[in-house]
């Protein structure tokens, strides 16, 4: 279902989209939602994930919404490594 939501791990979504692959999703997303202890998952509450076209300037970013915890990653050419650790990383700043 593009366009719709992906249900993840502590009752984060991820946004689907077209760049958001299968592999990318179970192989790497998936992992790093899990990766967070349910303790610190309970401090953020809601997260909403969403991984975007490159953005040559930034390549992950993070808002506090009234809904809860917004986080972009910039794809492109970028490994699904590295999208899965730039989405540990945006979750670990919003934890600071």
């Amino acid at each position: 279902m593009r366009g719709g939501l992906l249900h993840l791990a502590h009752g984060w979504t991820l946004v689907d989209s077209p760049i958001v692959s299968a592999a990318l999703v179970g192989d790497f997303i998936r992992p790093a939602v899990r990766a967070m202890p349910s303790s610190m998952a309970y401090r953020l509450g809601f997260c909403r994930i969403s991984i975007l076209l490159a953005d040559p300037e930034v390549s992950s970013r993070w808002t506090e919404s009234g809904a809860g915890i917004e986080i972009s990653v910039s794809a492109g050419e970028t490994p699904n490594h590295d999208l899965a650790m730039e989405l540990l990383l945006c979750l670990g700043q919003a934890l600071w």
